[in-house]
């Protein structure tokens, strides 16, 4: 099948969900997902080559990316060296800001709920 002749099935009308058969020596369904509140796509395999599996699976990807951006607001999630990276800059804005006070006699417990309630764990 090449790439003009690809069949694509908008589930809901909308172009939310956009299912669609890959080439290879096992086709398989994928679905192009488009939630609101994002302006990104994500493509992801359904891992089956039954369509009616596909439109199942592809419901429930939406419904869990759905869920995801209404949460964190972002359709991709945070890996974990992200997570210390901005940890770390934060870090390094504190210690350069001597507006602040300073963190470093801070209580163990103290810094873990700082850190906790700044999202960064």
């Amino acid at each position: 099948m090449s790439a003009d002749k690809q069949k694509y099935d908008d589930l809901r009308g909308d172009g939310r969900i956009v299912l669609f058969l890959r080439e290879g020596r096992v086709p398989k369904y994928s679905v192009r997902l488009k939630v609101p509140g994002s302006s990104k796509y994500k493509v992801l395999s359904t891992k089956t080559a039954d369509r009616n599996e596909a439109v199942r699976r592809a419901m429930d990807l939406y419904d869990e990316l759905y869920h995801q951006v209404r949460t964190t607001g972002s359709i991709h999630s945070n890996t974990y060296a992200d997570v210390l990276e901005r940890w770390k800059q934060s870090r390094l804005n504190s210690y350069n800001d001597s507006s602040k006070k300073d963190r470093s006699n801070m209580p163990e417990h103290t810094r873990w709920i700082s850190l906790v309630r700044c999202g960064l764990i």
